[in-house]
This record gives C-alpha cells, structure tokens and sequence, in this order.
C-alpha cells in the first residue's frame, strides 16, 4: 500500500452570482498579477488560474479519482548499495526513488486493472519544448499511435496543484494528448481537453470502449 502523502485540499461552494467592487478589484490584482487563489477569499480554493504563456483560464481541480492498485509484485534488489527496481516494459534495472515507485506502480494499474495495451505506452521519452529539453513520465497512445492520454507522476510527499497541471500543461504543447493525468501515488487528478477548457474527469476511460 502507498504511503500517505500531501494533496492540494480545495473547498466546497460555489462562485458568487454577484461579486462587490472590493472583491471585483482583488480578483483582477490576483488574476493579472499574482494568479494565486489564497488571495481571493471570496472565491473557493478550487479555482485556481494557470498561465501557460499562451492564454490565462480557469482550471477546476475536480473529484480524486480513486485508484485501487494491484498487489505488487516487483522485482527489487540492492545494486551497489541502492535499492533497484526492474521495469517490465522497458526490460531494465531502475534506482528505486520516490517517484519511480509511484511510476511503476501507476504503470501496472493501467496494464492489469485498467487493460491498457503495453504495446501503446512509452515511459520517459524526451520532448522539446521551444529550446528545451524536457521527459514525459508516462504517454498512451491510441490505436493510431497519436498521443492519448500525458500522466504526470510525483513522489507521494509532493503536492499536487497547480504547478503539477502547469507542467503537464506544457508537456501537452508538444504531446496534444486528449486526456491528461497527475499523480502522487495516494491522489490522482484528471481532465479531458475540451475546446479551450479542461473538463475535470471521475474516473480513467476506458481503452477499448473508445477503439
């Protein structure tokens, strides 16, 4: 079982119809110049406002989606006095961090429970973002090989807001995936990209109701 860890907490309620002027003046100062939602005390915590370099919108962190991971079956050992991990898919020895923990079991979450095809996922390939250069963690592919759904993993004691969204956000300039995922291991939060807007989702879709 995955330790506990950290996660962005967001409050219940809803956006007033009617904003005063005071409220008006501090959502604009906020939006144009902090883009921090703490400072609104108006507004719920789960509105919160990403700036991606292209355009500002709103993003709504929606339900955890609940994850119930296989029983692990790993193959772990000790390599020049760091514990190793061997990793199915790509048939090699990782050092067992944080994050890579989390990422190998997400990974057989999607291949036992949710029956992703082994054949569509890439792990850890490098993209380029303008100059940079940056790597995914985790990329499904559809049938036609276009990218599908972009996974974000964090070791379990990062907390997952909106810097977490930004980073996938970017990552989806060169991988337009439809459905995009962070995770923390213990907390897992997803949206499917609408027309100019992300829709949180409930739950992962399923692979093969779509194709």
């Amino acid at each position: 079982m995955l330790s506990s860890g950290p996660v962005a907490t967001f409050s219940s309620g809803t956006v007033p119809e009617i904003f005063s002027i005071s409220s008006a003046l501090r959502f604009l100062s906020c939006f144009l110049f902090e883009k921090q939602p703490a400072c609104i005390p108006d507004l719920p915590a789960r509105y919160s406002f990403l700036y991606t370099g292209f355009h500002r919108e709103t993003i709504i962190f929606g339900p955890m989606i609940r994850i119930q991971y296989p029983e692990p079956g790993f193959k772990i050992e000790t390599r020049n006095g760091q514990p190793h991990i061997f990793d199915a898919l790509r048939k090699k020895w990782l050092v067992l961090q944080d994050e890579e923990w989390i990422r190998q079991n997400f990974i057989q979450y999607l291949l036992q429970t949710m029956r992703y095809p082994a054949a569509l996922i890439a792990l850890e390939k490098e993209i380029r973002l303008g100059e940079l250069k940056k790597r995914f963690d985790i990329l499904v592919y559809d049938p036609d090989h276009h990218p599908w759904m972009l996974i974000e993993c964090k070791a379990d004691q990062v907390l997952l807001n909106d810097a977490v969204l930004n980073q996938v956000l970017r990552y989806n300039i060169a991988l337009p995936a439809p459905y995009l995922v962070i995770t923390n291991g213990n907390h897992t939060y997803g949206w499917k990209k609408e027309t100019r807007s992300l829709t949180p989702i409930e739950t992962l879709p399923e692979f093969f109701t779509h194709y």
